[in-house]
Formats: structure tokens, sequence, C-alpha cells
């Protein structure tokens, strides 16, 4: 039928460019739900912002509008506290470590404090490469920050973990990220490198450390009135398309690092290994995870 004959349309937001791997994923999803629903379900990919930044987005969600949001971890500092521990640096291990908590019963839990607090509900997890860090300079130890304003996601975790490590943490949307590189209100900022090439932050930023420091979930947020409004056999074809989306997106994340690291070099990026001990060591020895612990009760 023509495309406006679906029962039900969604809008997914994204804050990430297309080419990522998650707008890569939502546009795969939308294809695979279609097909799954027999064209009942629509659902509309909007990428890069175009629906705000993310405090923005789930802020609109929690009221139905957009209905999905594909969010970072900093959706945990921003609305469930008691779960910012996710995003310390250094504490996760690779993706395998990622699914079995967020996959598990701690993923059960933090559902239903998203349901309280957003009225929405985690419906998957999408791997991306681990953050690294990126300046217009190069730093291999912790000292070498040396105050360097660095732009972090708004969350307090963040900004507390590289006041630790020696930078001056500058929270900010990352919407406004570009620009403020650009006129050097912030030096450096720290992504996975699939999105420091994607967002062409090449363009302001000359040295891309290797530090791996957080290996990060995006998590496909519903609103929960508009799920439960599904009926069952139209949640499950959403669910299935979902299911589907993520291994998609998980193969794409899997080996994206190598490409991007040969793409960043072709367009004049220093690639630096750093001392990851140290800043390891530095975390550890911070008492951060002590800081943080009475609000992970």
């Amino acid at each position: 039928g023509d495309r406006n004959d679906a029962a039900y349309t969604f809008q997914i937001g994204l804050t990430n460019p297309e080419g990522s791997p998650e707008v890569e994923g939502a546009h795969k999803f939308a294809e695979l739900v279609a097909e799954k629903s027999n064209g009942q379900i629509r659902i509309e990919v909007f990428s890069n912002g175009a629906l705000g930044g993310e405090r923005d987005m789930l802020e609109g969600m929690k009221m139905g509008a957009p209905e999905m949001v594909v969010t970072g971890d900093a959706v945990f500092g921003m609305f469930t506290p008691q779960y910012t521990a996710f995003t310390m640096p250094f504490l996760i291990e690779d993706t395998k470590h990622l699914d079995n908590v967020l996959l598990g019963e701690i993923g059960e839990e933090v559902n239903e404090a998203f349901h309280e607090v957003l009225n929405a509900k985690m419906l998957s997890v999408w791997h991306r490469g681990p953050r690294n860090l990126s300046a217009k300079r190069e730093i291999k130890t912790p000292d070498d920050l040396n105050h360097m304003k660095l732009r972090v996601p708004e969350t307090p975790m963040s900004i507390a973990a590289w006041e630790v490590l020696g930078a001056n943490p500058t929270p900010m949307a990352f919407t406004e990220l570009f620009v403020a590189l650009e006129q050097n209100t912030v030096e450096g900022q720290e992504n996975p490198l699939e999105l420091i090439y994607n967002a062409k932050f090449y363009e302001v930023q000359s040295h891309v450390m290797l530090t791996e420091h957080l290996v990060a979930p995006f998590l496909v947020m519903m609103n929960n009135d508009k799920f439960n409004e599904l009926p069952e056999n139209l949640q499950n074809a959403l669910l299935e398309a979902l299911e589907e989306a993520r291994l998609f997106v998980n193969d794409l994340v899997a080996d994206s690092d190598e490409k991007y690291i040969e793409l960043l070099k072709e367009e004049g990026v220093e690639i630096v290994e750093v001392d990851r001990d140290a800043f390891k060591k530095k975390i550890e020895e911070s008492g951060l995870a002590e800081r943080f612990e009475k609000e992970w009760a």
C-alpha cells in the first residue's frame, strides 16, 4: 500500500551522523520492521541531532515525541545516577562484559528505573567502538593533559573522571561540539573512532589517542505507552527487527576501529599509542569508585 497506510508511525531520534553504525542500524531497523509488520509500522529516522541533543530527545520521549531514541550512556548520568557506574572509565573491559551486564539481571533493574524516570523501556543494547581521546596535540600520559579544556558529556561521572585524570572537563551537548572545537572553546573531546571520523572532527583535531577508556553501549529506548499500544504481534515484529538490527550494528562495530584508524590517518590525523596503565592507575587510586558508590546503592 501507500507508505502512509501504516497503522503506526514512530520517529526514532539519534545525535549521530549519517554513516555511523547506529544510524545505519536505525535505517536497517526501519526496513526490517516495515517488512515484519507487513507495512503496519513505519519508522522515520532522524539522525544528526535533527530532533535535538540527547537530553532534549529523552525528555521528549518521556511525553511520547519522539517515540524512540537511540542514546549513548549519558542517559545514566542524566536520569538514573544510581547506574552511572557504567560510565566509569576502564571499568567495563569489552563488549562481552558489557552484554553480560546489560542483557542480564542488572539490565532488568536498569529497565525498571527507566520505566519510572523516563516512562520508557530499553528495548535493545547495541555495541559501539571504545571511546578514545582526541586533541590538538599529543597526549601520552595523564600528565600531558595539563588542564586541557576537554569537552565531556553532561554527566557527573565524565566530569569527575577527567578532572581526576588532569584535564579541565567542559560539559556540553554533542550537537555543539564541532563548533566549540573549531572556535577553540575546547581543545579536545573523547568519542569512538567512528564518530570522530563521521563527525569530521579530523578537520579540527590533529591527534587521536588510543585510550580506549570506555566500552559503552547505545541503548534503543521507547516510550512505554507507545510500545504497549501495539498489539502483541506488532510488538513481536518490532522486537525481532530490533534484534536483527542489533546483530547488524554489532558486526559493523566489530570491524570498524581498524577501518577508521586508516581513514583518520588518510585525513592527516596522528594516531597515538598511550600509556593506558598510567591512566587506569590514576583512576583506580583516585577514590572515584568510592565517591560514586553511595549513589549506586
